[in-house]
């Protein structure tokens, strides 16, 4: 799998929160911990949730640091998503990946 340039991850991430005045490098530092707290408007299930519901799987694998994947597919996270058939999708993709 093709590593992305941080520009290409902003790009990315600015898709996220389009209804947010929220821009992709304040995302970005948060993703990837440099920002300890994101405030009321960045919360980390909240994050997940969007990129769950908005990026394909292996868009999410190259934009995602690997320590996060856990928290990524966290039941809290996996709760939030609509339509119930993607919620079942990601809870069958959790089963798989903790065994």
């Amino acid at each position: 799998m093709k590593n992305l340039s941080k520009e290409q991850k902003l790009e990315i991430l600015s898709n996220l929160y389009w209804d947010l005045n929220i821009s992709a490098e304040e995302i970005y530092n948060h993703l990837y911990g440099k920002i300890r707290d994101g405030g009321p408007l960045i919360d980390e299930a909240n994050l997940y949730r969007r990129m769950l519901t908005t990026l394909d799987w292996y868009t999410i694998l190259k934009v995602i640091p690997a320590e996060k994947l856990r928290f990524l597919l966290h039941e809290n996270v996996i709760q939030r998503i609509f339509p119930k058939d993607l919620q079942r999708k990601y809870q069958y993709v959790r089963s798989i990946l903790c065994k």
